[in-house]
């Protein structure tokens, strides 16, 4: 009896060897398959860039996340927010920015610190706005008042990866204390994205020329870009009759092309004046070169003075 469980146990033995050396050979199989297979291309290749990007844009984000606080005022230090009057000459409205701190960190305002002020003159006092709907945190936007509401328009978002530059449009009503955004139709006609822009608004509603964006090809580095149309967005206390026209040229428009300009409204002639601006020539990734100006043009685009 002894023999034969013996014998039975070693079958066992050699059948359980047997079976571990298939697997093996089935593994080295599906090795040899693996690395012979070709590599993907194409689409697929973008897909995963695109990937690529997007899990380093909420690496970025999750890494420079800002805490909520609160202040009583006044706002923290930055540049490039707007300062909006109302032309009761009693308050100033004071949205966006950007800010970057000691240790190289970017902080762009409004949506981040949640931060949308008024200065009352008469007490010489902050106060600030929350609203659960109102625009994301952004840089380099323009704000004007049409009426009694604040018009606000474009600029951009540095998330680290790459520069967002926007072309959306926000109404805050100073008498409902609300942020309305304009939804545009997908066949409407409105601006590209930018910042830098000069915005004027006249009775009729608010004029626009000129900024700077960039274009992202897949394949090329980014480039920028200084715009040179001008737009009309006729205003309407019916939200919903908003809507952009875009101008043609008249005479001469500023040349080169530039962002950054200065613009007022000339109102005893019903005219706008602009005045500089700079113009940016991107050579290649690490070399930028910028050329201010001091000449100064009429609406209409009738040149004032010439470049020193």
């Amino acid at each position: 009896m002894a023999k034969k469980k013996g014998a039975s146990t070693d079958k066992a033995k050699a059948k359980e060897a047997k079976k571990a050396k298939a697997e093996k050979k089935a593994e080295k199989r599906e090795t040899k398959k693996t690395k012979g297979a070709p590599a993907r291309g194409g689409a697929d290749d973008d897909e995963d860039l695109d990937a690529i990007l997007e899990k380093l844009a909420k690496e970025w984000e999750a890494k420079h996340k800002v805490n909520e606080e609160t202040v009583a005022g006044p706002p923290t230090r930055r540049a490039n927010a707007t300062l909006t009057p109302c032309p009761s000459g009693n308050h100033l409205w004071f949205i966006g920015g950007e800010y970057f701190s000691e240790d190289g960190k970017a902080h762009f305002y409004n949506d981040v610190y949640r931060d949308f002020w008024v200065f009352d003159i008469a007490t010489h006092s902050w106060d600030r706005i929350e609203t659960k709907v109102k625009p994301i945190a952004r840089s380099g936007h323009r704000m004007v008042l049409w009426k009694h509401f604040i018009v606000l328009f474009g600029g951009f978002v540095d998330i680290g990866v790459r520069t967002n530059y926007l072309n959306d449009l926000w109404l805050f009503d100073t008498q409902e204390y609300k942020w309305i955004q304009v939804d545009f139709g997908h066949n409407d006609r409105q601006p590209h994205s930018r910042s830098g822009f000069s915005f004027l608004p006249i009775a009729e509603g608010v004029i626009l020329h000129g900024g700077y964006t960039k274009t992202y090809d897949k394949g090329k580095r980014p480039v920028g870009v200084a715009l040179e149309d001008t737009w009309f967005l006729k205003m309407s206390m019916n939200t919903k009759e908003i809507k952009w026209e875009k101008r043609k040229k008249i005479g001469y428009a500023p040349a080169p092309a530039r962002s950054g300009c200065s613009m007022a409204l000339w109102a005893a002639k019903a005219q706008g004046v602009l005045f500089g601006g700079v113009s940016d020539v991107d050579k290649d990734e690490e070399q930028l070169d910028s050329v201010f100006y001091n000449d100064m043009w009429e609406d209409g685009f009738r040149q004032g003075n010439d470049q020193n």
